[in-house]
């Protein structure tokens, strides 16, 4: 049976300790730069998930080469695309069921 997940501590987005897999990275960074509309830099990316600044650069990447994420100058600042709230519009079109 699926337990709802517990909600982060408002500390950090993730609570205590850091994200630490790949998927908590993911979601954290995807997370964080839903709320900065204007980007954020590497290094304040990857201070501010507490990882080092070769993961947070290669998970950008990988972003960034998936369409989630846009550097719009090279070593610029990192801010989301409309990709996800693509995503999420379009299932909620196909799934009238969460409009109630």
């Amino acid at each position: 049976m699926n337990e709802p997940l517990a909600a982060p501590s408002s500390a950090s987005p993730w609570g205590s300790p850091p994200p630490a897999g790949v998927m908590e990275r993911t979601l954290a960074t995807l997370e964080l730069l839903a709320d900065q509309v204007n980007g954020l830099s590497l290094s304040e990316i990857a201070n501010r998930l507490a990882m080092p600044r070769s993961a947070a650069h290669r998970l950008l990447s990988d972003l960034v080469r998936c369409g989630y994420v846009q550097q719009p100058y090279a070593h610029g600042d990192y801010r989301l695309t409309s990709r996800l709230a693509t995503i999420g519009a379009e299932y909620q079109r196909r799934c009238p069921d969460l409009a109630r």
